[in-house]
């Protein structure tokens, strides 16, 4: 008997590791990358957990999200500067 969501999982480490294959061959460094990545997933979790498992928004949660995408900012003004 094989469980479906350990299909799945595994599915998507796959494709999550093909897509950071891509990303290094076209040059990304690795910091700007990891930024951009898990802010990206934070956001897209956050959202999920908010729709689908009534979990709520906190100021805390709201901070975090906001400073990561602060980051991200600065890591873009760094690399024009």
């Amino acid at each position: 008997d094989v469980n479906i969501y350990s299909v799945i999982v595994g599915i998507m480490v796959t494709f999550i590791d093909y897509g950071l294959i891509l990303v290094y061959r076209n040059g990304w460094k690795i910091s700007s990358f990891n930024i951009v990545y898990s802010t990206s997933v934070l956001s897209i979790l956050t959202l999920l957990g908010i729709i689908f498992f009534n979990e709520s928004l906190t100021l805390i949660k709201c901070i975090g999200i906001i400073l990561c995408f602060v980051s991200i900012i600065l890591i873009e003004h760094k690399k024009t500067n």
